[in-house]
């Protein structure tokens, strides 16, 4: 894959990243891991676990969601209990971190 097209790394979760760039680290040769690892990176996930890869600089951004494993399981007991199919739908809260507005304002403050 040529370093020159990609402009952000983006995942579901911060651990593919993580993963992503140790291997980077450990199995890419210069001048090509330092482009890697220069390359913004966004991911998903609970809030005790993303911001502060957030605020360590490991991740540019993260959208912040609540822990789904929790809203699962209570709708499976809910579903056990009644005896009845679990909504085909279900949504959790989540935002950006930082908020755009910090965001936008990093992005003004780079160029």
């Amino acid at each position: 894959m040529r370093i020159e097209r990609i402009q952000m790394i983006v995942s579901q979760n911060a651990d593919f990243i993580l993963g992503a760039r140790k291997a980077v680290e450990t199995n890419t040769a210069e001048p090509e891991r330092t482009k890697w690892l220069a390359l913004p990176c966004v991911a998903g996930g609970p809030a005790t676990q993303i911001k502060p890869q957030v605020d360590q600089g490991v991740l540019r951004a993260a959208v912040v969601t609540s822990l789904t494993m929790d809203t699962g399981l209570e709708m499976l007991v809910q579903a056990m209990k009644a005896g009845a199919q679990p909504p085909e739908k279900t949504f959790v809260e989540a935002y950006s971190y930082p908020n755009l507005a910090e965001l936008a304002k990093k992005r003004d403050d780079t160029q």
